[in-house]
This record gives C-alpha cells, structure tokens and sequence, in this order.
C-alpha cells in the first residue's frame, strides 16, 4: 500500500500568544510541516475558568482549527492541557495532544538524572547553567497573520517561506 503526503498544517491553540514557542519548536523539530496557529487573546487568561467553561473555549478553538483543515492539535495552553484534554481529543476529529504531560515527564527525568552523583552525570549535565537567558530566544516569523474584532491571532507558518 502506498502512502501518500499529508499535506494539511498542523493546528496549534493558546489562550495568548505564548504558544508561539510552542510554533518555535514545532518548526524547529518539523521544518517541512505548515502550521495554523490560533492565539485566542480575547479570552486570556484561561485559568481561574470553571472546567465547563474552559470546555465551551477550547470546543470553538478546535471548530476553529478543524474549519482550517488542520491533520493534528497541538493544545499550547497548559489550562486546557490540564483541564480537559480529553474532551479536546474527543471534539478534534484528528490527533490531539497536550504540552503539560510531555514537559512534566522532561522535568521529572531531568530531576531523576540531577539526582545522580557527579561522576555519573553526562558531560552536558556537568556543566552549569548559563548565568544570562539563550540568545536565540526569536520567534518565528508567520507567512501570514490576520487579526480580527474579536482579539484572535489567526497565523499560518509555511514551511516554504
């Protein structure tokens, strides 16, 4: 059976703009995937929300995306990620994760190698963190961006530009 190219962007979702490291990565990791992003800052922040209500948002956040033809979900909000990601994978018709799972299990296997002692550390962890913040810290620039009345930064991020 032969496969073919999925050619549709993948969809990101954040309650601000934060998400934007989130696209950053994303491009960093995929150069050749297209990217819809939705940064929902008319309705920032999502947190001190009830989960009904965090349900109601991020239910429009993934019509919006789905509208955009998106193959996958990217949820950048750690409010919605940790709330009700399950609802958004029930809701979103293709592949949806979360970013609180994957970046607590990070920390908790970083926390787990600091514990060893120096000598059993690898060389990278050796080293001490730096004392000023990376230099690369630029986010990456949208092939398009449209802003509309209701707050919403709808991007796109074309993996040919």
């Amino acid at each position: 059976m032969e496969r073919r190219m999925d050619f549709r962007p993948v969809g990101i979702f954040d309650s601000g703009m934060g998400g934007l490291t989130s696209v950053r990565e994303l491009r960093r990791l995929l150069p050749g995937e297209d990217i819809a992003y939705l940064g929902d800052t008319a309705r920032v922040p999502y947190g001190g929300r009830s989960v009904e209500e965090l349900r109601r948002i991020a239910e429009s956040d993934v019509r919006f995306l789905r509208g955009r033809g998106v193959k996958a979900m990217l949820v950048a909000c750690g409010t919605v990620s940790s709330n009700c990601l399950d609802y958004v994978q029930e809701k979103a018709g293709v592949p949806a994760l979360g970013v609180v799972k994957p970046t607590a299990r990070e920390a908790a296997e970083a926390s787990a190698a600091s514990s060893l002692p120096e000598k059993g550390r690898p060389p990278a962890m050796r080293r001490k963190p730096p004392s000023t913040p990376a230099k690369n810290t630029r986010l990456p620039r949208p092939a398009s961006c449209l802003g509309s009345r209701w707050r919403l930064a709808i991007c796109s991020f074309s993996s040919s530009v």
